[in-house]
């Protein structure tokens, strides 16, 4: 009788600490999930703060392209016979005017969907590397 109290005894010893190592490991993968996910949101944070800074100076250069392109028409408008009306949108007879507005508009536009696209880059970048994080940590 006192075999088998022995030997439940250290059963239950072990089991306790097979199940305290468990819980360690299980903590510390935990952690390390944790840890990789702050990383990941850091370098997400980063790479967005680099797109947006990005965004600016391609903003600068298109202002300083449209100010050109802006210099050029009032120059072939002054040159022409007809300098075209005085307020408004560009008459369809003014294939230089047309031509900036189309310039302007999808530059414009260019830019709107090249911000949406970085963020969702980004965005998804960030997300598969959590999704490749949560798997267990090679041995």
């Amino acid at each position: 009788m006192r075999d088998a109290r022995t030997e439940l005894a250290n059963d239950r010893a072990r089991y306790a600490q097979a199940a305290q190592v468990a819980d360690q490991a299980a903590r510390a993968e935990e952690f390390r999930r944790e840890a990789q996910k702050q990383e990941i949101v850091d370098d997400a944070r980063k790479q967005a703060a680099e797109a947006i800074a990005a965004v600016g100076r391609a903003d600068a250069a298109a202002a300083s392209l449209r100010g050109q392109l802006a210099r050029y028409v009032a120059a072939v408008r002054e040159a022409s016979a007809d300098p075209g009306p005085a307020s408004g949108s560009p008459p369809a007879g003014d294939p230089i005017g047309v031509l900036a507005d189309v310039f302007g508009r999808a530059d414009s536009r260019a830019g709107e969907l090249a911000k949406g696209l970085d963020a969702a880059r980004i965005a998804g970048v960030a997300c598969e590397r959590y999704a490749d994080g949560l798997q267990p940590a090679p041995k």
